[in-house]
């Protein structure tokens, strides 16, 4: 509507029933009515020329919801069930008493996601400004929302980040809110960002960052620019009276690794505070990379997959230290390709733009 994406609209669950998504595991990448038939374009090759590129940018085409390397056909025991005769007069008899189902106890089990997003704020005091940066070095297209908790009553505002981009926005601070700011940034699968303070009171004062490295394990880097010890408070919620004290001496940055996180399938859920500011917080949420049971199949060679104008080139993520080159011909001459790998599992995994030529592509020793 005037040039501008409606949707997406309400979500709803999707059970797939097939011997490749045997187990009861969840993908929480996005998805859409779209998505079915992007499933068909990739099953079959025949293109459906009325999806537009941002849902394509967007929604998933169900692929990481299987796993193809390991069906299971066998058949499940179900109770037997018996048809019942209406018309002879039987009437089922109506439970009583009823009750509400029981949710079953446990946590699902998760296909890998194609995202690896954060985001992080600074302040712009002389323009009375708040800058949120939001990174994705996934795989496939994420989308943030970011609201405003409270002192303005606009909002909320929508972005959608590609694989590799780093896209920042700022905020302004109304004049009425006395430098006071509150905003969180939402991202995929549960993810959020929260950053409240005073920039009339830390501005350019101290800040905590978290990072969630290749092992799974959530980082905080505290940094205190003042001249004054900072004491930092950081409590885990998934972990009852546990919080990590830190006090960090005027000009210095200390980065410690939460490694007990991981104790609950890999979510996380921290909230830093300091004691040189009681307005300044900052709420880091979200589920590491390696809490899902599976990786991407590794492959042994360079393969290339194309796909509605995309190019995906994965190798073993033990190469990555290898020239990737391309040529025209396989002859050459061969050229350096200027990008850099996003590691997923056992495999380095390479996104670029299908070019109007024939291309080939090999990894130099």
């Amino acid at each position: 509507m005037n040039g501008l994406p409606i949707g997406l609209g309400p979500r709803l669950p999707v059970i797939l029933i097939s011997p490749w998504t045997r187990g009861g595991f969840v993908c929480p990448q996005t998805f859409d009515h779209t998505s079915v038939l992007q499933f068909l374009e990739k099953w079959t090759g025949v293109s459906e020329p009325n999806i537009s590129a941002w849902r394509r940018q967007l929604c998933g085409n169900f692929t990481s919801a299987f796993n193809f390397t390991n069906a299971d056909y066998a058949l499940p025991n179900l109770p037997l069930a018996f048809p019942v005769n209406c018309r002879g007069g039987i009437i089922p008899t109506v439970p009583s008493p009823q009750s509400i189902p029981v949710q079953e106890d446990g946590a699902r089990l998760s296909r890998p996601l194609p995202y690896h997003v954060n985001a992080y704020s600074h302040a712009d005091c002389v323009g009375r400004n708040i800058y949120i940066k939001m990174l994705n070095t996934g795989i496939a297209s994420a989308h943030f929302f970011i609201y405003a908790n409270a002192y303005r009553t606009d909002g909320p505002w929508q972005f959608d980040v590609a694989p590799g981009v780093r896209l920042t926005n700022y905020f302004n601070i109304p004049s009425s809110a006395g430098g006071a700011y509150d905003f969180t940034c939402y991202g995929p699968h549960g993810f959020h960002r929260r950053f409240a303070g005073n920039i009339n009171t830390n501005c350019g004062q101290p800040d905590v960052i978290s990072t969630v490295n290749s092992n799974g394990e959530v980082m905080i880097s505290l940094q205190n620019p003042t001249v004054s010890p900072v004491t930092f408070t950081v409590t885990n919620l998934f972990q009852p009276n546990a919080a990590y004290v830190y006090t960090i001496q005027p000009g210095a940055m200390v980065t410690d690794t939460l490694e007990t996180i991981n104790s609950d399938t890999g979510w996380y859920d921290l909230r830093a505070t300091t004691s040189s500011d009681p307005t300044f917080l900052r709420e880091f949420v979200g589920q590491t990379e390696t809490a899902g049971p599976e990786q991407p199949p590794p492959v042994t060679k360079l393969v290339a997959d194309a796909l509605n104008g995309t190019l995906t080139l994965t190798y073993p993520a033990a190469l990555i230290g290898q020239p990737l080159q391309s040529s025209t011909t396989l002859i050459g001459p061969w050229q350096p390709l200027n990008a850099s790998p996003a590691t997923v599992g056992s495999n380095a995994v390479v996104v670029l733009p299908m070019a109007g030529e024939f291309m080939y592509f090999r990894l130099r020793p």
